[in-house]
């Protein structure tokens, strides 16, 4: 069987540190690589499936060594004359300067009214149930794919340009004249510092997913020694709990504590809740819990507008993060999520079309399943299929990492094993309903 795959007209492309690590008795083995995924979530996209015989064929380890030097990518050398990437040197315009406008976006009032439906429902189930609800379905799941990777390392200069021009090439390919493309911060100032270098045709992103941890990680730190640690322990009644919400480790586990002790304290003052300036005329105690609803509701803001694929949202989201990611001392997402902003505002000017089927559109979004309350980052979705398939069974933790040349095949033959992989997987969803009914 042949899976063969009509090209798409709109795709994204992300790229990310993937590194895996295992010990043994007299060391620790650790690989890090660039890997991205393709991302597919246009609405036309369709898939067909024929029947094909594949001929197995015996192979010398000459002739093995020789078709995966074929595939591997080639390095593409960038020298940056300074140590470090900055965005220092590039030009930050005024937020009244730019055309958008944050003012003109309203905030839907689920995001503040929801702790007072009279149940304890979490936010996400809460407002999956209302997106439900408004509108009919009319969302396609989307469509991954992994790229080749990149065998270097992923914060070397040479390794990201690559990277950049094997995304440009795929695009052009596909007889698009610009591509969008997603890195978490660390890769995304070098990536930026590359694009206007060359320059590409390039719309850049700021992964969501890293930017929400980050966040999760400010508001930890704003609240670090206040009554916050002791309400942490009653959610998860586990001292080790405490760290992983705090210092952002575990993301999930930061989303439900902040929504349930967030949701606590507006139904203990629920007449007061509708106006947080007064809460913090009321003294310094209810003027700091006033700054962690403050937040929390940020941060639900910020993931609804992915959820919903609601990419103005977003923004607003972005630019009321930017007080509070100074206040915690994290400049580099700061900065970032600030450029983020600027960013915007020039593919509005450069790329208009693009943003409007793409972005205003909720194409950006990925999609496992077609519900209006199912998109993801797209950096999130990189860390559930790319990372994941690395780092469980068939991938690199369990043995490939003492061999290099098992280490090697397994870089360079991902993205084809992986297109096998999910041809065979309805066969096997098959299998396992017929064997449990």
């Amino acid at each position: 069987m042949v899976l063969e795959l009509e090209m798409l007209r709109r795709d994204q492309f992300v790229g990310g540190n993937l590194n895996v690590s295992m010990s043994t008795a007299t060391k620790i083995l650790s690989v890090h690589v660039m890997g991205s995924i393709k991302i597919d979530s246009d609405h036309t996209t369709t898939t067909h499936v024929t029947e094909k015989a594949i001929e197995r064929k015996d192979m010398s380890q000459v002739e093995k060594d020789s078709l995966i030097k074929e595939i591997e990518v080639k390095m593409k050398p960038f020298h940056y004359k300074k140590k470090t990437a900055k965005l220092n040197s590039l030009e930050l315009v005024p937020l009244n300067e730019l055309q958008y406008d944050s003012s003109k976006i309203t905030v839907h009032p689920d995001d503040s009214d929801w702790p007072l439906a009279g149940n304890w429902k979490c936010w996400g189930v809460s407002m999956a149930s209302r997106a439900e609800q408004s509108s009919a379905h009319n969302n396609r799941v989307s469509k991954i794919w992994y790229m080749p990777i990149v065998d270097a390392s992923p914060t070397d200069w040479s390794t990201i340009n690559a990277t950049v021009e094997m995304v440009l090439d795929e695009a052009n390919s596909m007889g698009k004249s610009m591509a969008l493309v997603t890195f978490d911060y660390q890769l995304f100032v070098k990536a930026l510092v590359i694009i206007v270098t060359k320059p590409h045709p390039i719309i850049l992103r700021l992964g969501g997913f890293h930017q929400a941890k980050a966040f999760l990680f400010a508001i930890g730190k704003i609240m670090r020694g206040s009554a916050l640690e002791t309400a942490i322990k009653i959610v998860f009644d586990a001292e080790s709990g405490v760290d992983k919400v705090l210092n952002a480790s575990d993301y999930y586990k930061g989303v439900r504590a902040h929504q349930l002790i967030a949701k606590a304290i507006v139904l203990s003052t629920p007449e007061s809740f509708k106006d947080l300036d007064n809460i913090a005329k009321m003294g310094r105690t209810p003027k700091l819990w006033a700054l962690y609803l403050k937040m929390v509701t940020i941060l639900l803001q910020f993931i609804r507008a992915e959820r919903t694929a609601n990419y103005e949202l977003y923004l607003t989201a972005t630019e009321e993060m930017l007080p509070f990611f100074a206040s915690a001392g994290n400049h580099n997402y700061t900065k970032g999520a600030r450029m983020m902003i600027q960013l915007h505002d020039e593919w509005c000017r450069k790329y208009p079309d693009a943003v409007n089927e793409f972005f205003l559109k909720g194409q950006h979004a990925v999609r496992y399943s077609d519900g209006n309350w199912g998109g993801i980052w797209s950096d999130m979705a990189i860390v559930q299929t790319l990372m994941k398939s690395a780092k469980t069974r068939g991938g690199l933790a369990h043995g490939a990492l003492r061999d290099p040349n098992v280490l090697k095949t397994w870089v360079l033959t991902a993205p084809h094993t992986s297109e096998v992989s999910d041809a065979m997987l309805p066969v096997y969803e098959g299998m396992k309903r017929k064997r449990g009914s």
